[in-house]
């Protein structure tokens, strides 16, 4: 984009970014899978705790191209049905 070199902006106004509302709207949108690294890190277990539980069919993994994701939604139904800590519990 070329600019006019003889447009001036009000005083006190800040240029438009595109990469400010790009980045806001990225940072908005949930993703609809997840990498079995990355569901590890968000459940708090270990990347191989992930695969096991693939394995045993306890979560539902996709396998698209080489990349194998499991949609949030799969994460979100194993941590509901997770038990409740005895600290919880007792509260």
């Amino acid at each position: 984009m070329i600019t006019d070199p003889t447009r001036r902006r009000a005083p006190g106004s800040r240029p438009r970014s595109r990469r400010s509302t790009e980045g806001a709207l990225c940072e908005s949108l949930q993703p609809l899978a997840y990498r079995p690294k990355d569901a590890a890190a968000m459940l708090g277990v270990s990347r191989s705790t992930i695969h096991q539980m693939i394995a045993d069919g306890e979560i539902v993994a996709r396998t698209l191209g080489s990349a194998t994701l499991i949609p949030y939604s799969e994460l979100a139904r194993v941590l509901d049905g997770a038990a409740l800590s005895a600290a919880t519990k007792a509260a």
